[in-house]
């Protein structure tokens, strides 16, 4: 018969705690954000600027959203009908619109007729499942992203 002592056993417990947070990390999103491809996704339900969007993001270790494929942009339009700001500009220069990565804004995902620039639109929105250029002191509502 083997038996083991209490101190044995705590040692063994505690070498295997140690052993499976290193191999198993597990990474989820926060309460109330989407999960999709690896990344998290924040749809806020309060209106702010585009800047103002951008810090609240920035405060949740994330930013505002880059839409990098198709299927992002329809899990955006899926997600709701109203529209959402989103991390594009051509604050950097004028007519060249760029993700917050440094990216370049595929043309295909512009609504029809945009970016038209009425009024100093220099910041980024979804509406109606497609992107549109929109003064960056309208309020309105937001999309955070945050890679896991």
């Amino acid at each position: 018969m083997c038996v083991f002592s209490d101190s044995k056993i705590m040692a063994n417990v505690t070498n295997l705690e140690n052993y499976v947070s290193k191999v198993c990390v597990i990474k989820t999103c926060p309460c109330e954000w989407t999960l999709f491809s690896g990344k998290c996704y924040y749809f806020s339900n309060e209106n702010r600027d585009w800047k103002k969007a951008r810090e609240f993001c920035q405060s949740q270790d994330s930013d505002l959203a880059v839409i990098n494929s198709d299927e992002e942009l329809e899990l955006f339009k899926g997600q709701s009908s109203v529209d959402h700001l989103v991390g594009m500009s051509d604050l950097e220069t004028e007519g060249v619109w760029k993700w917050l990565d440094g990216s370049l804004v595929d043309q295909r995902m512009w609504n029809p007729g945009e970016p038209n620039n009425q009024g100093k639109e220099d910041c980024g929105e979804m509406s109606n499942g497609k992107l549109n250029d929109i003064p960056c002191n309208l309020k309105q509502r937001w999309i955070c992203e945050k890679t896991l």
